[in-house]
C-alpha cells in the first residue's frame, strides 16, 4: 500500500485516499478475510496521516462492512466484497416497521408510474407474485412471503420504467 501524499485534493479528502487505498487492497485480495489491519500508529506512518485521518478512514470502511474494529483486539477484514448497494437489499434487511414506512414512502410514485407504463407482460409478473405471496401466506411461510414480496415489489419498479424515455420497443 502506497503512501498517501499531505497535499489534500479539494475534492477528496486524505481519510477517503486512505480508506479507498485499503479497501481497494481487500477487493483485490491482498489483505484476506480474517486479516488485521496494521495498529493505528503503523497506518499513520505507512500513509503518512494523522490519527483522525485514520480513524476517519477505518470508519468509512467498517460502515461498508468490509472491516470489525473490536477495541483491545484490533481491527479485521470481514467481507472482501461491498454490499449490494439496492433499495431491495436494504428493504429486506431493514426491521419489519422501517421496511414498511420505506415502502410506504416510495410506492405512491412508483405505482402511479407503473399504472401509466405498465404492458401485458408486466401485469401477469405482477399477478403471478401476488398468486405466489398469498400461497405463502396460507402456508404461514414467513420467508417465502417475504421473498415473493420483494419480486411483487421489484415487478412494480419495472412496469414503472416501462415508458417509451427508458424502453421505446415497449408495448
Amino acid at each position: 500500500m502506497p503512501t498517501i501524499q499531505n497535499n489534500q485534493s479539494k475534492s477528496q479528502s486524505l481519510a477517503d485516499k486512505v480508506s479507498q487505498e485499503i479497501e481497494a487492497a481487500i477487493l483485490n485480495h491482498e489483505l484476506a478475510v480474517g486479516d488485521r489491519l496494521p495498529t493505528e500508529p503503523n497506518l499513520m506512518a505507512q500513509y503518512n496521516v494523522g490519527r483522525s485521518t485514520i480513524r476517519e478512514a477505518i470508519k468509512v470502511l467498517a460502515n461498508l462492512g468490509l472491516i470489525e474494529v473490536i477495541q483491545g483486539k484490533g481491527t479485521t477484514v470481514i467481507h472482501d466484497t461491498l454490499p449490494d448497494p439496492t433499495i431491495s437489499k436494504a428493504l429486506r434487511e431493514a426491521p419489519a416497521i422501517e421496511a414498511y414506512e420505506a415502502r410506504k414512502a416510495l410506492e405512491i410514485s412508483i405505482v402511479n408510474l407503473a399504472c401509466l407504463n405498465r404492458n401485458a407482460t408486466d401485469l401477469k409478473a405482477l399477478g403471478y407474485y401476488l398468486e405466489i405471496r398469498a400461497a405463502a401466506a396460507k402456508r404461514h411461510s414467513i420467508e417465502a412471503y417475504r421473498q415473493a414480496d420483494e419480486k411483487f415489489h421489484e415487478a412494480i419498479i419495472e412496469a414503472a420504467q416501462a415508458n417509451s424515455i427508458i424502453n421505446p420497443n415497449r408495448n
